[in-house]
């Protein structure tokens, strides 16, 4: 009778184990299937903050692409030539360093810009006076853009 009573408390032990075991289990499951969820979740999350933080970089740099050219505009207007092409050259370094991070719909937005930038500086190579009415349809065309964006987000 003993050993019945021994035999009977062992086997209600290892059912109690047993379906605490599976219960644990089963909560483990349900927590690695709620965080996988939430992960991928902030993964989503991610990629669209990265997004916005690159348009808002290229936003950015284009204000200093513009400011760029206003001030070589009126270093042409002063006649200073030779700081007019550094700012030029300033602002096309700074399209080159954008366009090299940003996406391909970005990288086809600044071509023109780029594209630009050399026919200007090589006007102020020529010391070609006429050069600002160029720099305002560049400045016109980047306000153009930076609106465009605005207007996406």
């Amino acid at each position: 009778m003993k050993k019945f009573k021994l035999i009977l408390y062992v086997i209600i032990l290892l059912l109690i184990f047993g379906s605490g075991y599976y219960i644990g289990s089963k909560k483990v499951g349900l927590v690695e299937e709620r965080l996988s969820k939430m992960k991928s979740s902030m993964d989503v999350k991610i990629i669209g903050l990265e997004k916005e933080l690159s348009k808002a970089r290229v936003k950015v740099k284009l204000v200093e692409v513009k400011d760029k050219l206003l001030q070589a505009r009126t270093d042409v207007i002063e006649k200073n030539f030779g700081n007019a092409g550094k700012q030029i050259d300033a602002a096309k370094e700074a399209v080159e360093k954008v366009a090299a991070s940003s996406d391909d719909d970005t990288k086809k937005t600044l071509k023109p810009i780029n594209d630009a930038l050399i026919e200007i500086k090589a006007d102020i190579d020529k010391l070609n006076l006429k050069v600002t009415s160029k720099i305002d349809d560049l400045k016109k065309e980047i306000d153009r853009i930076v609106s465009e964006q605005r207007q996406q987000d």
